[in-house]
């Protein structure tokens, strides 16, 4: 009995072949890390946290502001692609062969975490960087200078250092214009 076999390696999206010794990406692992950093950005600014028993609930954290109000967050983890963070909004289940699940009305806010450039973002469900089943945030200029419907980053990022850090209900309700940490 052969415990290994031979095989050509697969290729990937740039065209470039994957070594058969390279181990698989490990998402989950990837995506705990990102609500570790959320949940270390989140307890600066003074929140109380609570996490879901399980992987049942539709959102990672609740925050709670200590004014009464509770927040409830799903992080992802975003990736930079062509001068924009990318990250799903949608909770794949592939291995179930079940469609994505959509999470608006489930949720409050993404908390994004992007390690290309070790950033943290709060964006609202409801906000315009949320399109489908991607949302995108840019943190360069468009090649064509149209910068008219753009969703800056800068506009979501969370600094919980900052005088807004435990209002993420106004950045919320602002859409992004205006949220905690703003530059």
């Amino acid at each position: 009995m052969t415990l290994f076999t031979t095989r050509k390696p697969p290729a990937r999206c740039d065209g470039t072949k994957k070594s058969v010794a390279e181990p698989k990406r490990n998402t989950k692992r990837i995506g705990i890390v990102s609500e570790l950093v959320a949940m270390q950005r989140f307890s600066a600014a003074g929140f109380l946290m609570c996490v879901p028993f399980g992987d049942c609930a539709p959102y990672d954290l609740i925050l709670d502001d200590r004014r009464g109000k509770l927040y409830r967050i799903q992080v992802k983890t975003g990736r930079i692609r062509k001068g924009v963070v990318l990250f799903s909004c949608v909770s794949q289940h592939g291995h179930r062969k079940r469609p994505p699940t959509q999470y608006f009305g489930r949720i409050d806010a993404f908390g994004v975490y992007c390690r290309d450039n070790d950033e943290f973002y709060v964006v609202p469900i409801d906000s315009p960087a949320v399109t489908g089943s991607c949302g995108s945030l840019r943190i360069v200029a468009p090649a064509n200078n149209n910068s008219k419907y753009v969703n800056w980053a800068h506009h979501y990022r969370y600094d919980e250092n900052g005088p807004n850090a435990l209002r993420i209900g106004a950045a919320l309700n602002a859409g992004g214009n205006g949220a905690a940490g703003e530059d």
